[in-house]
């Protein structure tokens, strides 16, 4: 470097992308001097992809029990514990099944009809019949988006159907559901690897509290690391979220039932037992890398709003709330594996780089040195990231922005990049 009349400085900054937010990164005037006068280069790293490009059948083969038989079983069953049953069904299968020119949604449709059972199948078949929002839609597969299964119970399938509506234009990943409500462990064990199917998952949240009645919590946390073994032995690189329980009405004196109306008031977990399930989860899951979806503390504060009255689900509102909680936490377990994300990186020939980050309304302005170790060879010097703002500074890795825009005085296209 001596040799040389001005000294060159390589800084190289990759930039974490958070996709929620919206950053832009500004080069301050001294500074874009420096790169104008001593040169500007771009160097975009490797991009790995989210899946292969297979937009095969991610579907497990299934032998659908349904014939004449099963109806008539279904329809005696569902009668007699007070459910009633649509004797419209059968006939509104046929025409469902003429219409499934996809060989994947046919198989999807077989798989439907070994898992749901009498109650949810007269409901899917209605809803696919007259062409309503679908609990249990077939959800094609397709390349470079990442694959997220999301696994539960009725209230993590309302969820999932407004997680659907609202992630149905991301450009990152595609969600996927059960065809079952999944219920407990002891459906877990019997059904998961059906669930899974043969694909490998990018990320896989599932859901068990409402269904786990024993009180025994170390039972529960015991079940729940089979549950995350059995997932990660299928799907080993796969991001795992845990959903927690919901709040029950007794979890707020806004949603307390009353006894003499009630009819389910027996039924319903006591004050407390959701967050005992929640905490035992925690304490459980977390030092296996699992994601919390933390869907009771966004739901308990505003419980009396959104929870139905006697029940545990929800109102269209409520399952927004939990939705948006739910792909919040998606969002952070799959950033948290950086190598899979679209990072550009780019090399600034500059004495001193001062970056203006802005993300919202928060404005932070960002020094990158060099750290005392370089590379003689290579005439590189590595680059420290911190941020400045009135209270604290931050690391490198706090540093995430989504839809990033660089400068756009800066020469090239190339440094243009979204996420």
């Amino acid at each position: 470097m001596s040799s040389l009349d001005v000294p060159r400085v390589t800084y190289v900054v990759a930039f974490l992308l958070f996709a929620t937010g919206i950053g832009h990164v500004l080069v301050s005037g001294e500074a874009r001097s420096h790169i104008r006068n001593r040169g500007f280069t771009v160097q975009r790293l490797h991009h790995e992809r989210w899946t292969d490009d297979d937009t095969s059948c991610c579907v497990a083969e299934a032998k659908s029990p349904i014939n004449a038989e099963w109806f008539k079983k279904c329809e005696e069953s569902e009668v007699k514990i007070g459910r009633g049953w649509d004797k419209d069904t059968q006939s509104r299968r046929i025409q469902v099944r003429k219409r499934l020119t996809d060989t994947c949604a046919a198989k999807w449709e077989r798989l439907l009809e070994y898992s749901l059972g009498c109650f949810y199948y007269q409901g899917h078949i209605r809803d696919k019949f007259m062409n309503r929002t679908e609990s249990f839609p077939y959800v094609s597969n397709v390349a470079n988006k990442a694959r997220v299964l999301m696994l539960g119970d009725s209230v993590s399938r309302g969820t999932w159907v407004k997680a659907m509506k609202i992630a149905a234009s991301s450009p990152k990943y595609k969600l996927y559901g059960a065809p079952t409500n999944c219920g407990g462990f002891e459906s877990y064990s019997a059904n998961l690897d059906m669930w899974l199917g043969t694909c490998q998952w990018d990320l896989i949240q599932f859901n068990v509290g409402l269904h786990f009645h024993s009180e025994d919590l170390t039972e529960y946390a015991t079940s729940l690391i089979q549950v995350v073994k059995h997932l990660k032995s299928h799907s080993p690189d796969a991001k795992i979220v845990f959903a927690q329980t919901t709040p029950t009405p007794f979890d707020s004196e806004a949603t307390t039932p009353n006894k003499t109306t009630c009819k389910n008031f027996n039924n319903f977990f006591k004050a407390g037992r959701a967050s005992a399930l929640n905490e035992a989860a925690k304490d459980a899951l977390e030092p296996l890398g699992v994601t919390l979806s933390n869907r009771y503390d966004a739901m308990q504060p505003v419980l009396g709003q959104h929870q139905q009255s006697c029940d545990v689900h929800f109102k269209t509102s409520g399952y927004q709330i939990l939705a948006e909680t739910d792909l919040k936490a998606v969002t952070q377990a799959l950033l948290k594996d950086i190598s899979k994300l679209i990072h550009p990186a780019f090399e600034v020939e500059s004495d001193d780089f001062i970056l203006s980050m802005r993300s919202g309304d928060a404005f932070s302005r960002v020094e990158i040195t060099p750290a005392d170790s370089r590379d003689e060879a290579e005439d590189l010097f590595t680059a420290t990231v911190v941020r400045h703002d009135q209270v604290t500074a931050f690391s490198a890795t706090d540093l995430k922005f989504g839809h990033l825009e660089y400068f756009p005085n800066f020469p090239t296209d190339a440094m243009k990049s979204s996420w």
